[in-house]
């Protein structure tokens, strides 16, 4: 049956082409027959579609088959005309008129006729002959059966006339007779049945038709053997150069086509399984593989009834390569078989036709589709009309369209997965209850009179805080998610992630109000981290001005610490707002290089690094750019300092690069008046461009 997107491929396809002749060639019976690139089989294309549709009728099915016979005599015209005039006669004749040709309509919508000849036992259709008439001329279609001897060419040899053509031995049997009559119905619109039967039979006329140099379809009239001559004389605009330009016209719509086909609504999931179903449709193919890297990847061979997948070894003539060429696009004649072209189309060679794409591009093109090579086994083709048109400039420029839209699939399949998953984590995490335990630990150690035993609740209550970092990075993650949806972004601010001050202060650098936050989420989270991993000792200096630094100093004491409990809400990373999510979208930034610092010290420890050596961190501004966060820590003498980025920052930075609030500078190693070496990683804090984003703001207000 025929779907939405069928009926919207066919008028894509002979919509423009149905235009022009119809003015060309008014109040004909015109339709189309092309070959169905993922069948064995014709498909019809009525015009008119929107103005008269086809409806199914069971009952007129039903109706139609009761006639149905095998017998010869049933084969001609006047046993169709008699078939249609009983269906009229056995009830109101403007009723079932109307009835039988609604039904029609639905019929050549829906209905495929199988290619004829070889393993079938149908005849050849009428439609193979007008195919090889247009490839090899009027002689090589005519035989000794008396259905082709009355062929003739017209217009300049550019149409097939084929007088009576129901008339073919075993060419209607009961499967495909109910398509023939829908054919007769067609033709006979709102004509009386006198009309019909004075016709003495029907005549087709083809109009075989190239598409990027495959004679694969064909404008068909139907049209009354009385009326012959009449016909003749209306046929004489199709010239050869009209026919030249409607093969140009239906060229450039299977392309079009072709890149459509990837991407239909109905199927919304990026697949390479569908980007090989739009290959598939440039061309009408017996074998077809798929290739990458020179390795088969999945084959394809049309029996008598589909095109279905099958391994290499049932392939004749596709698995054979081409020795190497420059060209994107090459067709040559099958050795031994000059009836088929091999047609061969190397994606990697895409800049030999637009030399403009970049290798970057071609590669990620080959990633995206999953092959680089496919190998099409094509009759009915002509190499003259494919070299000449230069097709494959205009393939080139799809593939390469269709490849910005690929990337933007996978694009959104990547940024659904990461919002889904951050979901997923901050879900998981809330479901632990882990606020009302907190609050719940903190009561009972005040309340609790042991010393000792207050200390361990101290240290429970404090390891479920950091709960709420791992709660916060379901929140970035899911951030990373919707960056490039401004609809989502903007909803963020109704939840709350920017300060309006805050963010109003960073752009018109005001150094004291963002350093003074920071300062202060900074000591918390670097005591935590060096609480968390055993490190007793940090260092904290924030650079406001030259020569105006405030120092914070941390000694681990047992029993002072029991009593300094993490509190997630009054954190602050400007411009977000204190206990928002978009505070733990940044503190990742200063949670991993503070952890590898600690880390370091620790293993450091057993090569002579006093525990009274401080974590070092410093703080400084340099808005309306950035907040420079340093973390360093000392290294033993005699130790090397780590070659290059450590693989825990660099994961970090790859995702902090995606979230786009922070970014790492490259490690270095400084000499200190004590000679000390510190190994110092640089953080630059930017959440402002996400944080205007989210208000719709502009980013450097004071540049306005």
């Amino acid at each position: 049956m025929t779907t939405k997107v069928d009926e919207a491929v066919e008028s894509r396809l002979f919509g423009p082409l149905a235009d022009l002749l119809d003015r060309l060639i008014p109040g004909g019976s015109l339709f189309f027959l092309a070959m169905d690139p993922v069948s064995t089989s014709v498909r019809f294309y009525r015009t008119g579609r929107s103005l008269e549709p086809g409806v199914s009728d069971q009952q007129m099915d039903a109706t139609v088959a009761g006639y149905t016979s095998t017998k010869a005599f049933l084969h001609t015209h006047e046993s169709l005309c008699d078939q249609i005039n009983n269906i009229l006669t056995t009830g109101a004749p403007t009723a079932i008129a109307n009835r039988l040709y609604a039904w029609a309509l639905h019929r050549l919508d829906t209905q495929t006729l199988v290619l004829g000849g070889g393993k079938t036992g149908r005849a050849r259709l009428r439609f193979q002959d007008a195919l090889e008439f247009a490839a090899s001329g009027l002689d090589a279609v005519k035989n000794d059966d008396d259905s082709t001897h009355d062929y003739r060419q017209l217009s300049e040899g550019t149409v097939l006339c084929v007088p009576c053509y129901v008339e073919r031995p075993l060419l209607i049997v009961p499967e495909t007779r109910p398509t023939f009559v829908a054919e007769y119905v067609y033709w006979l619109r709102r004509r009386s049945m006198e009309h019909l039967y004075h016709s003495r039979g029907l005549d087709l006329y083809f109009l075989p038709l190239r598409g990027l140099g495959q004679r694969r379809a064909s404008a068909v009239w139907l049209e009354a053997t009385v009326d012959s001559a009449m016909m003749h004389d209306r046929l004489l605009p199709v010239n050869a150069a009209l026919c030249r330009a409607l093969e140009a016209l239906y060229s450039a719509t299977i392309l079009d086509e072709f890149l459509l086909s990837a991407f239909r609504t109905e199927q919304a999931r990026l697949g390479s399984g569908r980007v090989e179903e739009a290959f598939k449709s440039l061309w009408w193919a017996d074998e077809l593989a798929f290739f990458r890297e020179g390795q088969f990847r999945r084959g394809f061979l049309r029996d008598d009834n589909a095109m279905r997948e099958t391994g290499p070894s049932a392939l004749t003539h596709a698995l054979k390569r081409q020795s190497q060429q420059d060209s994107f696009l090459v067709a040559t004649p099958v050795d031994g078989s000059p009836e088929l072209t091999r047609v061969v189309l190397y994606l990697r060679r895409l800049s030999a036709v637009v030399p403009s794409t970049s290798p970057e591009v071609i590669d990620a093109i080959c990633r995206l589709v999953g092959f680089d090579e496919v190998h099409f086994v094509c009759p009915f083709f002509d190499t003259e009309d494919f070299a000449t048109s230069r097709w494959d400039e205009q393939l080139a420029e799809r593939i390469g369209r269709m490849a910005e839209s690929l990337r933007a699939a996978a694009k959104g399949e990547r940024t659904a997965a990461y919002e889904s998953i951050g979901h997923t984590l901050k879900t998981a995490v809330q479901l632990t209850g882990w606020r009302g335990w907190h609050q719940s630990l903190r009561e009972l150690a005040r309340s609790h009179e042991d010393q000792a035993d207050s200390l361990v609740l101290n240290g429970a209550a404090n390891a479920l805080a950091l709960f709420s970092l791992a709660e916060g990075l379901g929140g970035l993650v899911r951030l990373i998610g919707i960056l490039d949806n401004d609809e989502k972004l903007r909803a963020l601010d109704k939840q709350g992630w920017v300060d309006p001050t805050l963010l109003t202060a960073w752009q018109e650098g005001d150094t004291d109000a963002i350093l003074k936050a920071y300062f202060a989420t900074v000591q918390e989270v670097a005591r935590i981290v060096c609480l968390g991993v055993g490190w007793p000792t940090l260092q904290l200096r924030c650079c406001q001005s030259p020569g105006d630094a405030s120092e914070y100093n941390w000694t681990y004491d047992a029993a002072a610490e029991a009593h300094e409990v993490l509190n997630v809400n009054t954190l602050s990373t400007p411009p977000f707002r204190a206990g928002s999510d978009g505070v733990v979208a940044v503190l990742p930034a200063l949670l991993e290089p503070m952890r590898n610092a600690v880390t370091a010290m620790g293993q450091s420890r057993k090569r002579g690094l006093s525990t009274t050596t401080a974590l070092r961190v410093e703080l400084e501004a340099d808005l309306p750019g950035s907040v420079i966060v340093r973390v360093g820590n000392t290294l033993p003498n005699g130790e090397k300092a780590p070659p290059g980025m450590p693989p825990g920052l660099r994961t970090t930075a790859a995702l902090l690069g995606l979230a786009r609030v922070a970014s790492f500078r490259e490690p270095r190693v400084e000499s200190t008046g004590t000679r000390e070496r510190v190994f110092w990683i640089d953080v630059d804090l930017h959440p402002v461009d996400l944080a205007s984003r989210i208000l719709g703001r502009d980013t450097h207000r004071s540049e306005e």
